[in-house]
C-alpha cells in the first residue's frame, strides 16, 4: 500500500498544472477570504497580543512572522507570482530519490 501511495504522490507532483481563466477568479476570491481572516485576527485582542509578543521576543529574527503572512504582502500578490513560485517548486525543489 505504501508503494501505491508513493506512486500516486509522484504522479501528482510530476504532473504539470495548467492554469486557465477560472483560476484568476478563484485566486481573487481566496485572496479576499485570506484578507478578511487577517483583518479579523487583528481585531482579536488575544491574537494581537500574541503577535506583539512574537514581535518583541524575536525582534531581529524571522520567527516573529506568522505563517499566514500579512495584509501588505497579500495585497501585492498576483496569480502570476503564484504561478512562478509553483513552477520554481516543481523544477527546483527536492521531492524524493526513491519515489515510485
Amino acid at each position: 500500500m505504501l508503494g501505491d501511495i508513493t506512486a500516486l504522490l509522484k504522479d501528482v507532483f510530476s504532473t504539470p498544472f495548467n492554469y486557465d481563466e477560472s483560476d484568476e477568479a478563484f485566486f481573487q476570491r481566496e485572496k479576499r477570504l485570506m484578507a478578511n481572516r487577517l483583518k479579523s485576527m487583528k481585531d482579536n485582542h488575544a491574537q494581537r497580543a500574541f503577535e506583539m509578543l512574537l514581535e518583541t521576543m524575536f525582534e531581529t529574527e524571522d520567527y516573529k512572522y506568522l505563517s499566514f503572512g500579512d495584509l501588505d504582502s497579500l495585497a501585492s500578490l498576483t496569480l502570476e507570482d503564484v504561478k512562478d513560485a509553483h513552477s520554481r517548486m516543481m523544477t527546483d525543489d527536492y521531492v524524493c530519490d526513491r519515489c515510485g
